[in-house]
């Protein structure tokens, strides 16, 4: 092919740059888009200088540079507007949703979707339609809004049903297993995950039939089924090596995953040398300051300081809070998340007047960026209420629990494993002040969840059936054994009494 671009190769010098992006080169597509551009421009070719425009946008935002690939959107926007192609316009829109979503200003999101929903609505373009549906479901879920994000999903998988497209419709059910799988209503998630891979594995696309693995394997991940998940990463992974170039983002994010269940099972020597290679592939991938490699960075962060390598682990989060600062607005979700994980680090070494204003501050972007409902907003709240608790600065923690409950209970089905560990928390803020009466039925509630819900091997039931073996094992030593009610406890109590316990 030659490497002067014109109108008779153009669409050659489109086909390479497309599967060179699909192969996760983004540079080198990039270079060529380029010189599209140049040429379109020199040409006054302006259909071809929009579409370029957009394939820019599309890179520049797989790269991290959202302020450059909201230029390029823009700029395809206004020349379609010029040349009246309306339709141009409504995927325009759409694209800026994405960059607006990924920024984490989900208010402009939707604004830019439900623009490009209008768009597609008044010219009949279905598919389009269909795809901004998904899109809306992606903000609502973020947002903490399941029901939401469930009808906007369900309103695409129709679409997709209706005109035919089968690869759209595994993306809706992919999103759909998402959405209940959040709810802790797994056999829900199973069933559309089920589906999502049939979809694959029948049309061949072997890039869902990774990710449709990777999905069920972090079901049974979440429900403590390691030995069911294992397989199926490793699947997903192999998946990825074979049809992926050996420094491709997705072949990391896969990594991750499987590094994940190891670390999960305590198989730190497995886990490591998994996250170091995800690390090095983004590093070599992706720009310095990409949010991919902050992810990457707090995995392989928190494994050091699961094995106490604080030393190790301190760095790693700096630089994660550093490349979020850089990269993402400064209320951004993913900035909370990397400071509490320092300030996690800092409270489990006892430095806790640098953990505090972490903590305070990663709570107070989740109080601005996301509903006051939302389950990563309790999550937020209780880990400072858990700092509090640690300094036996109980009056202050114990309003926080309360309201971590208030969510959870508002946000999430009765029977939810984040439920249950923050009725444990709470349990604990009790036990801890003597307060036998108040904890006892806490702890019980939260483990006739976990039991219900993870069963007695899980990882979580076993920490709260340790919790509170613990706590009737105080409740004897002190002999208050009248202040229980419940007759799970005095029954336990019986046998560690008869030596059986």
């Amino acid at each position: 092919m030659s490497n002067l671009v014109n109108e008779s190769n153009l669409n050659l010098f489109f086909e390479k740059a497309e599967s060179y992006e699909f192969l996760g080169l983004y540079k080198k597509a990039k270079k060529i888009y380029l010189k599209i551009l140049r040429n379109s421009k020199k040409n006054s070719n302006k259909a071809t200088e929009i579409r370029v425009l957009c394939n820019l946008g599309n890179i520049e935002q797989l790269l991290g540079d959202y302020s450059k690939a909201i230029d390029y959107y823009q700029h395809s926007l206004i020349i379609s507007q010029e040349i009246g192609d309306i339709r141009c316009q409504g995927n325009i829109l759409g694209n800026l949703g994405n960059v607006y979503q990924a920024l984490g200003d989900s208010s402009k999101a939707i604004d830019y979707y439900e623009h490009s929903l209008i768009i597609s609505q008044e010219i009949g373009d279905i598919r389009c339609q269909g795809n901004i549906l998904g899109n809306l479901g992606n903000v609502y879920q973020v947002l903490g809004d399941y029901s939401k994000a469930i009808d906007y999903y369900q309103q695409s998988l129709i679409i997709s049903q209706e005109i035919g497209d089968i690869s759209s419709q595994g993306n809706a059910l992919g999103n759909l297993g998402i959405s209940y799988q959040i709810l802790g209503k797994y056999k829900n998630a199973m069933s559309f995950f089920g589906q999502q891979l049939q979809i694959a594995q029948e049309i061949g696309d072997i890039r869902m039939v990774a990710n449709s693995l990777n999905q069920i394997a972090g079901l049974y991940y979440s429900q403590g089924d390691y030995n069911q998940a294992e397989p199926l990463y490793q699947r997903a992974l192999a998946i990825d090596e074979k049809s992926l170039p050996p420094d491709h983002p997705q072949l990391a994010s896969s990594l991750n995953n499987l590094a994940g269940l190891y670390y999960s099972q305590g198989r730190y020597s497995e886990a490591e040398p998994l996250y170091l290679e995800a690390v090095a592939i983004i590093r070599q991938a992706l720009p310095p300051n990409h949010p991919d490699l902050a992810t990457s960075l707090n995995n392989l962060a928190q494994l050091y300081y699961s094995q106490g390598r604080y030393s190790e682990a301190e760095p790693l989060y700096l630089e994660a809070v550093a490349i979020i600062r850089q990269a993402l607005p400064p209320n951004h979700p993913d900035l909370a998340t990397s400071l509490n994980n320092l300030a996690q680090l800092y409270y489990s070494q006892g430095r806790y007047s640098e953990a505090e204003p972490l903590y305070q501050r990663s709570l107070a972007i989740v109080e601005t960026a996301l509903p006051p409902d939302h389950p990563q907003l309790a999550n937020h709240i209780n880990n400072l209420a858990g700092l509090y608790e640690s300094q036996g600065r109980y009056s202050e923690a114990e309003p926080l629990y309360q309201r971590v409950l208030a969510i959870d209970e508002k946000s999430l089905p009765p029977d939810h494993p984040q439920l249950a560990n923050h009725i444990n928390n709470l349990a604990g803020l009790y036990e801890s002040q003597g307060r036998y009466s108040e904890a006892e039925p806490l702890y019980i509630q939260a483990l006739r969840i976990v039991m219900q819900k993870l069963g007695e091997n899980h990882p979580n039931t076993q920490t709260v059936w340790e919790n509170y073996r613990i706590f009737l094992s105080k409740v004897l030593e002190e002999q208050r054994t009248e202040e229980l009610s419940e007759e799970w406890s005095l029954e336990i109590i019986q046998k560690m009494l008869d030596g059986e316990g």
